[in-house]
């Protein structure tokens, strides 16, 4: 009765740990102890099914740290063998078999002379609990290894989620937010606590609430890796209610806790906006593309009416032949061609090739003319008051013929003898029509004046023009100097006339 406490003591021992190393020594120790056994040895079967010596009591270990033998039957008998003990009587050896797999041997050597049948039942029922103990402690040990490569594979896993360049939302079936990365708490701006728990729908615009409901609903009813919305525009919401457009990438995560979603959110901000860039840069150049298309088309017909105004005007000078002499006629068709080309070197200045300022005309023209008219020496008081009207190509050629018409008429025969003058050049509205003046303040017109009858080339150019381009006419007044208005419909589309003064004095 005695010694099965004792067996019972020993058992409670040996499995009051499940330390794997521990249980080793506890079983060679306490099996040599109880049978006065000098030497015990435990062999265990390793991952080869071969049997090595585990642990051993009384033992240099040295001396049989390399038995190595197949697991089998005869297994004890080479163990004996090995160590040096064949004299009958003392050894003993019994399996350790877990289930119904042999895993080792428990053996003593030289035991104290008495019941062999008592010592070897003893050495057996050591081996069973050396056996339970064993076993126990390694389903532990294979548990904590589970858990420790659990934990390891969770703390990668969160790395991987924090490594990635995008905000990670994980969602449980509930469509509630199980897990997020750092990077998602900042982009959204919520505090990693302020997201856990929450619905998913706290980082979705409300007007997206019913359609997220279902699209959730659908995908848990079939998970896969694949692109949420596809060919829908998708956007996400910050704690402040700031919207801005995303792409989102859902992937299924079987888990303890079920299934989950892992929801890779990019921000595609920039994306869209070069995007936009991009179109409207292309339709851009479509714009420009169809203007230039345009602009040939206008510039074709602008020259063909150019050539043909050309035409005409040497036709009136030809038809008043022997008024001039030929240098006058060529240098005042010159002076118009050039008028010409520099309403046209406007027009290409600009990106509008259909539309020209009056003002840039009236600047880069009166003095043009002044420059080749008044005489030399004459000192000039200047005033130019022309509004920057936006006219369109036509408009802009006829007015600037007809005010170097007029300011070429006026340099001509006010300004001739004499030492100073002074010449005024204004574009205004009157109600509805647009008055474009050019005064002087030379000796005026002489009496029974006529354009018909006395008028040059000049102010019959100016009267064709003025009727036949700009449905209007001229007029010439003055007593002390010369006025001559040409008066025509006008009505400027959204354009603001302001005019701009300049005055200056020059010399030519």
């Amino acid at each position: 009765m005695e010694r099965i406490r004792e067996l019972l003591g020993i058992n409670r021992v040996i499995t009051s740990t499940l330390d794997y190393a521990e249980v080793l020594h506890l079983v060679v120790a306490r099996t040599a102890a109880f049978t006065g056994a000098p030497v015990c040895v435990l062999l265990l079967q390793d991952a080869d099914c071969r049997a090595r010596i585990a642990a051993s009591t009384g033992l240099d270990f040295d001396r049989v740290r390399s038995f190595d033998a197949p697991l089998d039957e005869q297994v004890h008998f080479l163990l004996q063998e090995r160590l040096g003990f064949p004299e009958q009587g003392t050894f003993h050896a019994a399996p350790i078999i877990q289930g119904e797999e042999l895993k080792g041997i428990l053996a003593i050597f030289g035991h104290a002379e008495g019941d062999e049948a008592m010592v070897e039942l003893l050495v057996g029922a050591l081996a069973d609990q050396a056996a339970i103990a064993l076993q126990n402690s390694e389903r532990l040990h294979r548990l904590e290894e589970a858990a420790r490569e659990a934990r390891a594979a969770e703390q990668t896993f969160r790395e991987l989620m924090e490594a990635s360049p995008d905000p990670v939302v994980i969602v449980n079936r509930a469509g509630d937010i199980f897990w997020v990365n750092t990077l998602a708490e900042t982009v959204f701006g919520y505090e990693h606590n302020e997201l856990l728990g929450q619905p998913m729908a706290c980082l979705i615009p409300e007007r997206f609430h019913a359609r997220h409901t279902v699209h959730h609903s659908t995908y848990f009813s079939e998970p896969r890796r694949r692109p949420m919305g596809t060919g829908l525009d998708l956007y996400a919401r910050r704690k402040d209610g700031s919207e801005f457009p995303v792409e989102i990438s859902l992937g299924p995560l079987d888990s303890s806790h079920g299934l989950l979603v892992c929801s890779a959110i990019r921000d595609v901000t920039s994306r869209r906006e070069a995007e936009l860039e991009r179109q409207r840069l292309l339709d851009s150049e479509r714009h420009k593309s169809q203007q230039l298309i345009l602009a040939i088309r206008e510039a074709h017909h602008r020259i063909k009416n150019n050539l043909q105004a050309i035409s005409d005007l040497l036709s009136l000078e030809l038809g008043a032949s022997g008024q001039a002499s030929a240098d006058e006629v060529l240098r005042d068709s010159m002076e118009r061609v050039q008028t010409i080309a520099l309403v046209h070197d406007l027009l290409s200045q600009d990106q509008d090739v259909e539309r020209v300022d009056a003002r840039s005309i009236a600047e880069r023209l009166v003095p043009m003319v002044l420059r080749g008219s008044v005489p030399t020496g004459t000192l000039m008081d200047l005033s130019v008051q022309v509004p920057s009207w936006e006219l369109t190509s036509k408009q802009g050629t006829t007015l600037a013929l007809i005010m170097t018409e007029l300011l070429s008429n006026a340099a001509k025969h006010a300004f001739t003898g004499r030492p100073r003058g002074r010449l005024e050049v204004a574009l205004e509205l009157d109600g509805p029509e647009a008055v474009l003046t050019v005064q002087d303040d030379g000796p005026g017109l002489p009496p029974g004046f006529s354009i018909g009858t006395h008028a040059h080339v000049g102010l019959q150019v100016v009267e064709a023009l003025a009727a036949s381009d700009l449905r209007g006419g001229l007029r010439l007044t003055g007593e002390r100097g010369v006025k001559a208005e040409v008066r025509f419909p006008w009505a400027p589309p959204g354009v603001q006339a302001q005019a701009v003064t300049s005055a200056r004095k020059s010399g030519a």
